[in-house]
């Protein structure tokens, strides 16, 4: 990303009073925010998961129980952080989240076509942290819920505090994501091939 880009991105939230956004931390926004218009394009609900998350078939069975009990959810939250985020059980293993304070993540989530068409006009007026679901829900017509079945190792707050701040806003940043379609299809990118080769032996398995 160029230092013209760059700043392109972060004149309107300078101009909406808000902080600079750290090149990872857009590069990540940024990431997301082709995922979410890929889900509208596909017209599928999608899990989108971290590189470092580790798939298998047992944690895809149970995402699948997850997503079957709640029956059509929008939102998913499915990284099991330190921080908890319950604020209610509604079955065994599976609660509404907790909205109010310190709710971030983006490790391993589930979003729904309505979910994804939400989150892109959250980012319409100025590019916000992709993990920003606290402020995202404050309006957001659609139930959040909790099932912390991925662990990510090594999160304690939002993506800003996984970065030291950079020395040249040209750095490139982001992080690689994987999209996993409802349907058990994934949509890709040829750099993501090998992940995605492994992943569909287990998909494949439990089918």
């Amino acid at each position: 990303m160029s230092p013209q880009s760059y700043f392109e991105h972060m004149c309107p939230r300078i101009e909406s009073g808000r902080r600079l956004l750290l090149p990872g931390e857009l590069g990540c926004a940024l990431s997301h925010l082709e995922i979410y218009k890929k889900v509208i394009e596909s017209q599928h609900p999608a899990l989108i998961l971290e590189d470092d998350i580790k798939i298998n078939s047992n944690n895809m069975n149970a995402v699948r129980d997850v997503i079957e009990t709640i029956q059509n959810p929008d939102y998913i939250n499915f990284a099991q952080y330190r921080h908890s985020f319950k604020k209610h059980e509604l079955t065994k293993g599976i609660y509404v989240a907790d909205t109010s304070s310190g709710f971030w993540g983006t490790a391993a989530y589930y979003i729904s076509k309505n979910m994804a068409k939400y989150l892109l006009e959250q980012h319409s007026n100025h590019i916000q942290l992709a993990d920003n679901w606290q402020e995202f829900f404050v309006h957001c017509p659609y139930a959040p819920f909790y099932a912390p079945l991925f662990i990510h190792h090594g999160i304690e707050s939002q993506i800003g505090s996984r970065e030291k701040p950079p020395q040249n806003p040209s750095l490139r940043g982001g992080i690689k994501l994987r999209i996993l379609r409802l349907s058990m299809t994934f949509l890709a990118t040829p750099r993501y091939i090998l992940k995605i080769k492994k992943a569909k032996k287990i998909i494949n398995r439990i089918k």
